[in-house]
């Protein structure tokens, strides 16, 4: 079968390449010579006027009417220790957007501190982590086999990855971080790459028995998982405590994105059928299939338990909150497939780790409706 069949070593990093070409590509498309990249973090004029002025003195394309969340963090980057006078306004939910510091920070450092510089770091560096994800693949998994790289593409090139990449948001780097944290379990090194994921989106945090899991059943053991789940734990609860104390209770840390188990989900089914119904078009496929492709991935999980596996540890804790997820939050694509891209991201780890018997049906059912992202990515070079 065509799907087992090895690849030879000398083609399997031009492989790699050739799956960072989509990102790369977008990211070169996206360069204007007086804005920069500063086109992927989607700066909307609704908000433009409460921005920093170091942000608009800066040139910046506005897109839509309200942007996309990236311009907050962006703005972030700006000050990432918070003092900056303007911030609080700036920001649409402070102490929400502010938890997330790691990205901002990252970009600050790296701008040397210039506005310039740094909003054109920040747009860049999902571009970073789009790299990262593709090495740690290669690392953790060995992928040998045509399967195997159809695994990974589906992974890397689904609708929440793309997403993350096109407007520079927080969703791809805290996912590589928990990949990579997941593929040195068992090591010290786990706990603060594991620590890093939960700067760049404290949601992560419920994949901590990823890393914080014992090797063997031994008081030892438990006592190694438990300190270090402790030390990964430690920077968001130190930021978390200075955020507040710095925005007090300007925003929430609740934006309202959680509801009952499956309550939101039924509705979101029923919608998107009715719409999908009522006025076929691509985006409405695309929103009914990839709701079943997350739920075929949930199922593989559920169904073929793997409690020794650090991936289906980090992906099982995202079914699981899949499932609670409220209408607001199914409201937009981008929206749902981002925020459990660690499902997609381990589920395929986990088709590639696994022989699996029926190996095309599931990874047909996982990923067939995730590719709306690449599609409209790669539908945009082709407009004039």
């Amino acid at each position: 079968m065509i799907l087992d069949k090895v690849i030879p070593a000398k083609f399997r990093a031009a492989l790699f390449v050739l799956l960072f070409l989509l990102p790369l590509f977008h990211a070169a498309r996206s360069f204007d010579r007086e804005t920069g990249f500063t086109s992927l973090i989607f700066f909307g004029p609704a908000f433009d006027a409460q921005a920093l002025d170091e942000v608009r003195n800066v040139p910046h394309p506005l897109v839509g009417e309200v942007g996309y969340d990236g311009q907050f963090y962006a703005q972030i980057s700006i000050d990432p220790t918070l003092r900056h006078p303007r911030l609080g306004s700036a920001l649409d939910n402070p102490r929400y957007r502010s938890v997330r510091i790691l990205l901002p920070a990252l970009a600050h450092a790296l701008g040397l501190g210039r506005p310039a510089g740094v909003l054109n770091a920040y747009a860049l560096l999902n571009l970073a982590f789009f790299a990262l994800l593709l090495q740690g693949f290669a690392r953790f998994l060995k992928p040998r086999t045509v399967g195997h790289f159809l695994c990974i593409a589906a992974a890397v090139w689904s609708t929440g990855a793309v997403a993350s990449v096109e407007r520079s948001l927080t969703d791809l780097p805290s996912a590589t971080l928990a990949f990579w944290a997941a593929g040195l379990a068992g090591t010290a090194a786990a706990f603060p790459v594991f620590a890093a994921a939960i700067l760049c989106r404290e949601s992560t945090v419920i994949s901590l028995f990823s890393v914080a899991w014992p090797r063997r059943f031994e008081k030892t053991e438990f006592i190694r998982a438990a300190a270090g789940g402790l030390l990964a734990l430690l920077p968001i609860a130190v930021w978390s405590l200075y955020v507040a104390r710095v925005f007090g209770d300007r925003g929430t840390m609740t934006p309202g994105s959680l509801g009952w188990p499956f309550v939101g989900l039924a509705t979101h089914l029923r919608s998107s059928c009715a719409t999908l119904w009522n006025a076929p078009d691509r985006l409405s496929l695309f929103t009914l299939l990839s709701t079943l492709s997350l739920l075929a991935q949930a199922a593989y999980l559920l169904v073929r338990p793997r409690m020794d596996s650090s991936f289906w540890r980090m992906g099982v804790a995202f079914a699981a909150l899949f499932f609670f997820f409220a209408e607001p939050l199914f409201a937009e694509q981008l929206a749902y497939c981002r925020a459990v891209l660690p499902l997609t991201l381990a589920f395929n780890a986990l088709l590639i780790a696994t022989p699996e018997r029926r190996f095309f049906p599931w990874f047909l059912a996982g990923n067939a409706g995730m590719a709306f992202g690449a599609l409209q990515m790669g539908w945009t070079w082709l407009k004039p």
